[in-house]
């Protein structure tokens, strides 16, 4: 799973310079987590941008509704001597 997420964060800065493209990277699901926590097991990430906003979908084994204190998290690094803000938002999961 490190692998495959850092190959996202790698591949973030390519689909930023490249027109639309939605790129769907898969995981193994049952290596990360114990049974009973499909919700902390990521099966695949969706990554696409539309030139204005770049977009992740984190699709999980389990059901992200099963605990409320589950948190995914990405990471931004900007290149160096980049000018623009990176904005956030929230995301909830969807049933």
């Amino acid at each position: 799973m490190k692998k495959t997420l850092m190959s996202i964060l790698c591949t973030t800065g390519f689909l930023l310079n490249n027109t639309h493209a939605a790129v769907t990277y898969p995981d193994a699901i049952g290596d990360f987590t114990p049974s009973g926590f499909g919700y902390l097991d990521i099966s695949s990430v969706v990554v696409d941008n539309d030139l204005t906003t770049l977009s992740f979908q984190i699709n999980l084994a389990g059901n992200p509704l099963a605990a409320d204190w589950a948190k995914y998290l990405i990471v931004w690094t900007p290149p160096p001597g980049a000018t623009s803000p990176v904005q956030t938002a929230g995301a909830s999961p969807s049933p």
